[in-house]
């Protein structure tokens, strides 16, 4: 709550405990709609190449590790919360911005859209 009471942040997971303060006082809304065989894939390629060690992206002591419950979450995550969040989402779409993401090329027409905003942000600063 502390958090999103600032005027910006980023936050990014899919807590449900926190959605609806996050959804309230977030104008966009970025939803990574993956299937759940690319999520599963990328979950089991990341613990082969880093079981046992520290990921670049994790903090000191958070060793990667092979976690049959999460592996569960990911594979039940569509099935069981997918409706719920798309029909959220619908709820809010003329008050927020929505973006989805369904693959690697929305990741990259989204990432170049971003980009290109702040280069023109910052050039209107100056």
């Amino acid at each position: 709550a502390d958090l999103a009471a600032k005027m910006e942040w980023i936050i990014d997971g899919n807590y449900g405990g926190t959605l609806d303060i996050r959804t309230q006082r977030a104008d966009t809304i970025i939803y990574l709609d993956i299937p759940t065989i690319t999520c599963l894939g990328r979950v089991i390629k990341r613990v082969w190449a880093h079981h046992g060690k520290v990921r670049p992206d994790m903090p000191e002591g958070c060793k990667e590790r092979f976690d049959l419950d999460f592996l569960h979450y990911v594979a039940t995550y569509n099935l069981i919360r997918r409706k719920g969040l798309l029909k959220k989402l619908d709820e809010l779409k003329s008050d927020k911005t929505i973006i989805t993401i369904k693959n690697n090329s929305d990741i990259e027409r989204v990432l170049s859209q971003f980009s290109n905003e702040t280069i023109q942000k910052s050039s209107l600063k100056k």
